[in-house]
C-alpha cells in the first residue's frame, strides 16, 4: 500500500493558482450548491439524489481541490455518478454552468474564477459526452454550451 510519504509528485503539485486554496474551495463549493438547492430547475434534480448534503458537499470539496491541484483525497467516479441520474440533458448542464459562472466571479477574483470556470466547463462537456455515449446518441458534435 502506497503511504503519503511515497507520493511526492502529488503532493509538489502547486495549486493552479495563489488565490487557490482549501478555504476558498469550500466556499466556492457551498455558495455554489447553496444556489443550486434554491435553483428551480436543478433543485428538484438534486433534492431528489442527494440525501445527505454534508457528505456530499464534502465530496465536493475534494473533488473541486482535486480538479486545482490541492489535494488528492479524491476518489469517486462523477460520471458513473451523473449517468445515474437518468433525465439529465444539455439544458440542465447549461444551467448549471450559468449558476457556476456566477458563483465563481461572485466569490473570487477574475482570474482564479476563470481558471474554476475552465475547469467546469471541460468537465461538463466531457459528462455531456459520456452520457450521450451511454445513451448510444451521436457523440461527434460539441455541446453547444462550450
Amino acid at each position: 500500500m502506497m503511504t503519503d510519504a511515497a507520493r511526492p509528485a502529488e503532493q509538489s503539485r502547486a495549486p493552479l493558482h495563489p488565490a487557490i486554496d482549501r478555504a476558498l474551495v469550500t466556499t466556492l463549493v457551498h455558495t455554489f450548491y447553496d444556489r443550486v438547492r434554491r435553483d428551480t430547475e436543478l433543485g428538484p434534480i438534486f433534492e431528489r439524489i442527494i440525501s445527505d448534503w454534508p457528505t456530499h458537499l464534502d465530496t465536493l470539496v475534494e473533488f473541486w481541490s482535486a480538479v486545482t491541484h490541492l489535494g488528492t483525497r479524491f476518489r469517486g467516479n462523477p460520471m458513473q455518478k451523473h449517468l445515474a441520474i437518468g433525465a439529465i440533458d444539455r439544458h440542465h448542464f447549461e444551467r448549471w454552468l450559468a449558476l457556476f459562472r456566477e458563483t465563481a466571479r461572485t466569490v473570487m477574483a477574475d482570474e482564479p474564477a476563470g481558471i474554476f470556470i475552465d475547469r467546469a466547463e471541460r468537465i461538463a462537456y466531457s459528462l455531456q459526452r459520456g452520457i450521450a455515449f451511454a445513451r448510444g446518441e451521436d457523440v461527434t458534435g460539441r455541446p453547444e454550451t462550450m
